[in-house]
């Protein structure tokens, strides 16, 4: 296990990559926080066949995460009406309002297409799935 020194520390928890060099082998590495690594590693990813493909891939898959915990987080009345947001599978929190949840991806240097936020409410149709529209049959729009 590998230790950081405090002025590294203090650079990942900024968000700033931290450059090492292995003194054996002479070879350079880059250390960041997990999250960042795992959003640059998931963007480099192609989206699921299957899957809408205007949706970033990482936001899709944050999408995803709240639509599996979604009845979990209903089952707590307290949450309804209530903001949460996704960073991949991770939940990232749950508030009052997008404000704080906003402050903490960035606090994380969590990328604008790696996150979704939600108001935690009942929903019949994932925003990903295509949805079936009635049609307007004989009706004409007119034109005002």
């Amino acid at each position: 296990m590998i230790e950081l020194t405090p002025e590294q520390r203090r650079a990942v928890e900024q968000g700033e990559p931290v450059r090492v060099v292995d003194p054996t082998t002479h070879g350079a590495y880059v250390v960041v926080r997990a999250e960042v690594f795992e959003g640059i590693a998931n963007a480099s990813q192609p989206p699921a066949q299957g899957t809408a493909p205007d949706i970033a891939p990482n936001i899709l898959r944050s999408m995803q995460a709240y639509w599996r915990e979604l009845p979990e987080l209903l089952k707590t009345r307290r949450n309804q009406g209530k903001w949460v947001a996704y960073h991949g599978e991770e939940r990232v929190g749950v508030g009052a309002d997008d404000v704080s949840l906003i402050r903490e991806l960035l606090r994380r240097a969590v990328p604008e297409d790696a996150y979704y936020l939600a108001t935690i409410r009942p929903r019949e149709v994932p925003p990903w799935e295509p949805e079936e529209v009635e049609p307007l049959g004989d009706q004409h729009l007119e034109d005002s």
